[in-house]
């Protein structure tokens, strides 16, 4: 068994990686110290940690994935439709890179390392599109906004009409420089996060049973084909 504490302005967590599972509890640090000193004295971590832990169990971890971008270690538990991912965030880059190893070396001979270096391309892509979304969004509702302020009275019919209210209500009392501002501010953290990903793409880490792939570049050059359509036919609706 190791174990770490991972330290946070006063608070932290304690991490433990067992044969069989990940045990992880965050707490204050007098709290974390006793129970760390419980588990040298050789106690099992499933008496150390309380009921509200982090607890995987690793026969039943399908995969478990490491990426430079966040920081997170995260483990998909079961597969397929019945598949979930319990996440585990550790701030020290150093205790997360141990923690993988440490499962990676528990789980040898059933599990494979995998490492995927994202291009710029593919790692800008998620985020090109959500500034996409809030470009193209922003610029419908200030047209919206406009449209509503240009009458004395918007009616509201058809379906989901309390929603429809509630929206003309949001768009009327901005205006159309209140949406501008504020899908501006969006799409500013949109950008802000494209060139982050651009200037450091994702390096991710993977321990899994089944062979991985990574994507192939025509699939990135395909979404972004599908990116430029979505441009076109939204476009003049949003700024012509």
């Amino acid at each position: 068994m190791q174990y770490w504490l991972d330290i946070k302005e006063g608070k932290g967590q304690l991490i433990a990686v067992t044969q069989e599972a990940v045990y992880a509890e965050a707490g204050a640090m007098n709290q974390l110290d006793a129970q760390a000193q419980r588990l040298k004295a050789g106690e099992s971590p499933a008496q150390v940690f309380g009921k509200d832990a982090t607890h995987v169990v690793l026969r039943s971890a399908t995969k478990l994935s490491w990426s430079t971008a966040d920081d997170e270690l995260s483990f998909t538990i079961g597969s397929g439709k019945e598949s979930k991912t319990e996440s585990l965030s550790v701030d020290d880059v150093g205790i997360r890179e141990q923690v993988y190893l440490a499962v990676q070396r528990v789980t040898d001979g059933r599990f494979q390392h995998f490492e995927d270096q994202y291009s710029k391309a593919r790692a800008a892509f998620a985020s090109a599109l959500t500034l996409s979304i809030f470009a193209l969004g922003t610029g419908i509702a200030v047209k919206a906004a406009i449209a509503i302020r240009s009458v004395d009275e918007y009616v509201v019919e058809g379906r989901r009409k309390g929603m429809k209210q509630l929206v003309v209500w949001v768009l009327d009392t901005l205006g159309p420089w209140g949406v501008g501002v504020m899908g501006a501010l969006l799409c500013a953290m949109a950008l802000l996060v494209l060139t982050t990903r651009l200037r450091e793409p994702p390096f991710v880490r993977i321990l899994q049973a089944d062979r991985y792939s990574p994507q192939a570049s025509w699939v990135t050059a395909v979404k972004y084909v599908m990116l430029a359509g979505l441009w076109v036919l939204m476009a003049p609706a949003a700024f012509l």
